[in-house]
């Protein structure tokens, strides 16, 4: 998503990846993404900032609701990554912003989730990436060699790609357009995320908003079931 992510999680409003936002309400949360290149500065008095304090962090999340509990799992999080811990009375999930370099090759990015996903088995996970990779299997108009090895790895980990189709571009500046900001959810998270859309309000950055609901029933906690990830036919 940017060389800079911000994640905010919030009652009402919640940032991953400078990615997602999430705004809780009785229906449960709306999550919205807007990356932000650059350090990270600017953040309001009162959010809780969760990045790697060593180098200048390209990911970060941060949160602004106090009922909101969040453990930074620093084991797993480093200037490119982020991993949260996220839990209040209605809802607990593992929340990752990740930012994959296009200078490196594709399978050190690919490690990185693979130690998300070995560290959260049998959890819940959303990860917002700015995957730098190109695919049709993400709406892009073409497929690049990097975006062909991420949606092979997508598919064989039972990985879904939120993005839907959309007349609007994650990401566009005066170079070109492209979708190549990701959200994520493994099979446990897959039922809580509604709703995906590219917003058209600005965002300050070339990467576009992007916004989804997240409704967390606990009736239905273990009562979910995946059909596969969706691009495999």
């Amino acid at each position: 998503m940017l060389s800079s992510k911000r994640t905010a999680l919030e009652g009402g409003n919640c940032k991953l990846n400078a990615d997602d936002i999430y705004r809780q309400n009785r229906d449960g949360i709306d999550s919205r993404t807007v990356p932000i290149p650059g350090k990270i500065t600017g953040i309001a008095k009162g959010y809780r900032t969760f990045a790697c304090r060593e180098g200048k962090p390209r990911a970060a999340i941060i949160i602004q609701d106090n009922t909101i509990d969040a453990l930074l799992i620093t084991q797993q999080s480093d200037k490119d990554t982020v991993l949260l811990e996220v839990n209040n009375e209605t809802l607990s999930f593992y929340a990752s912003s990740v930012y994959f370099d296009y200078s490196e090759p594709i399978d050190s990015n690919i490690k990185t989730v693979e130690r998300l996903l070995k560290f959260t088995k049998g959890k819940k996970l959303l990860l917002a990436i700015d995957s730098n990779s190109r695919s049709t299997t993400w709406h892009d108009i073409k497929t690049n060699p990097r975006g062909k090895v991420l949606e092979e790895f997508l598919a064989y980990n039972q990985l879904h790609i939120l993005n839907e189709d959309s007349e609007r571009t994650t990401f566009q500046s005066g170079r070109g357009s492209s979708n190549i900001d990701l959200t994520i959810a493994n099979n446990h998270m897959l039922a809580t995320i509604k709703d995906w859309k590219i917003l058209e309000e600005e965002s300050c950055s070339d990467h576009n908003i992007i916004e989804y609901n997240l409704t967390f029933n606990p009736d239905k906690e273990h009562k979910c079931s995946s059909q596969g990830p969706r691009f495999i036919m």
